[in-house]
C-alpha cells in the first residue's frame, strides 16, 4: 500500500520544479538576445554611417630660400647704428647661414640653437624671429613658436605669413576660435592668401560651423584649384551631414586634383562600398595599392564595409590577388609607404 507524500515534501518538489523552469526560461531569453544581437551586427553594421578621418591639420606658410635674403635689409627691423653693431650683425649672419644649412640637413634643433645665438648677438633681425617661429612649429614647440612669431610681427612689414603661422599655432594648441579670428584678419588684409582660407576652414569645422567651413574651403579651391586638401575636407563635411554621394564626388575631385595622394583613394573605396558600388570600390583600392602597398589595402579590405563585396565573385578574386601580393611583399621584405593605418581612414562613430 503506497504512502502519500507529506504536504511539506510536495511543496518542496513544486518549488524545485519552478526554479528549474525559471532557469530554463532565463537561459532561453539570453540565447534569443545573443541571436538578435548577432543578426543586428550582420545586417546593420555594413550600413553604419562613417566619419572620415580627422582633418589632416592646418598648413603653415612656405619659407623662401633664406640664403638669398641674408643681405637684405628686411632681415632686421633696425639698422646697425655703429661699427660694433655692424660687427655683431656680421657674426649673426654667419650663424644664420650655418642654421639654414642645418635646417636643410634636417637638424631642426641645431638650427634653433644657432638662430638663438644669432639673436643674442643682434635681437632686431625680424626674419630670424620668423624663421625661429617656423622651426619651433615644425618641432611641435607651439608656445615657443607663438612667442617668436609675435616678436617678428612687431617689426615685420609684411605680416601675412606670420599671421598664417600664428593661426596654425592656435590650432595645434586647441584654440580654433583664436585661429579663426587670426585667419579672418589675414583675409581682410589679403583676400587672395589661400592658406588662410584653408586654415579658416579647419578652424570653423572644429568649432562645428560647417557652413562657414564649407565657404572657406570653396574659397581656397577657387584660389588653389590644383590642391586636393580642401576637396577632401568638403567630403568630411558631407559625410557628417549624411550625404555620402556628395562626399564621394568630393573625394573623386581630390583624386583628380592630386593623383599621387593616397588618402582620397582609400576613403573613396570605403564610401563606394557603403553605397554598394562594388566596381568603384575595387577600382579605388587597386589604384591605391601602388601607393600604400598590398598589405595596407588587404587590411582595409577586411573592414565591415567590404563584407558584401568580399562575398561576390569579383570580390573573392580581388581578395585572393591582394592577399598573394601582400604575402609576396612580406616574404621579400619589401618596404611599403608608412603613411597609412586603417583606423585613420573611416573610423567607427563613437557611441
Amino acid at each position: 500500500m503506497a504512502i502519500a507524500p507529506k504536504a511539506s515534501e510536495y511543496m518542496t518538489y513544486r518549488k524545485t520544479m519552478l526554479i528549474q523552469v525559471m532557469i530554463a526560461l532565463g537561459c532561453a531569453c539570453i540565447m534569443v538576445g545573443v541571436i538578435l544581437a548577432a543578426l543586428w551586427y550582420v545586417l546593420a553594421e555594413p550600413r553604419s554611417m562613417p566619419a572620415l578621418q580627422d582633418d589632416q591639420g592646418p598648413i603653415a606658410s612656405p619659407y623662401e630660400d633664406a640664403l638669398q635674403q641674408l643681405d637684405d635689409g628686411a632681415w632686421w627691423s633696425a639698422s646697425p647704428s655703429d661699427q660694433d653693431q655692424q660687427d655683431q650683425v656680421t657674426k649673426a649672419l654667419v650663424l644664420i647661414r650655418e642654421a639654414v644649412a642645418l635646417e636643410n640637413q634636417g637638424d631642426l634643433s641645431g638650427a634653433v640653437d644657432l638662430c638663438r645665438k644669432a639673436l643674442a648677438l643682434y635681437p632686431d633681425m625680424v626674419h630670424v624671429h620668423e624663421r625661429l617661429g617656423g622651426l619651433y612649429l615644425r618641432l611641435g614647440r607651439y608656445q615657443d613658436a607663438m612667442e617668436s612669431l609675435k616678436i617678428a610681427m612687431e617689426g615685420a612689414v609684411d605680416q601675412r605669413s606670420l599671421l598664417n603661422d600664428l593661426s596654425v599655432v592656435y590650432l595645434h594648441l586647441g584654440n580654433p576660435q583664436s585661429a579663426l579670428e587670426t585667419c579672418r584678419t589675414l583675409l581682410r588684409l589679403d583676400p587672395t592668401y589661400a592658406l588662410a582660407a584653408f586654415n579658416a576652414g579647419i578652424a570653423a569645422a572644429r568649432l562645428g560651423n560647417r557652413d562657414e567651413a564649407r565657404a572657406y574651403y570653396e574659397q581656397f579651391i577657387r584660389l588653389e584649384p590644383a590642391h586636393a586638401r580642401a576637396s577632401r575636407e568638403l567630403a568630411r563635411i558631407a559625410v557628417a551631414e549624411g550625404q555620402l554621394d556628395l562626399a564621394l564626388s568630393h573625394l573623386i575631385q581630390a583624386i583628380q586634383q592630386e593623383p599621387d595622394w593616397h588618402v582620397p583613394y582609400l576613403e573613396a573605396a570605403r564610401l563606394a562600398a557603403l553605397l554598394g558600388r562594388e566596381p568603384e570600390a575595387l577600382k579605388y583600392l587597386s589604384e591605391a595599392e601602388p601607393m600604400v602597398g598590398p598589405a595596407a589595402v588587404y587590411q582595409l579590405y577586411q573592414q565591415p564595409e567590404f563584407r558584401e563585396i568580399r562575398r561576390s565573385e569579383a570580390g573573392k578574386k580581388f581578395e585572393g590577388l591582394i592577399a598573394t601580393e601582400a604575402r609576396r611583399a612580406l616574404s621579400e621584405r619589401e618596404e611599403e609607404p608608412p603613411a597609412y593605418r586603417v583606423e585613420e581612414l573611416v573610423p567607427r562613430e563613437q557611441p
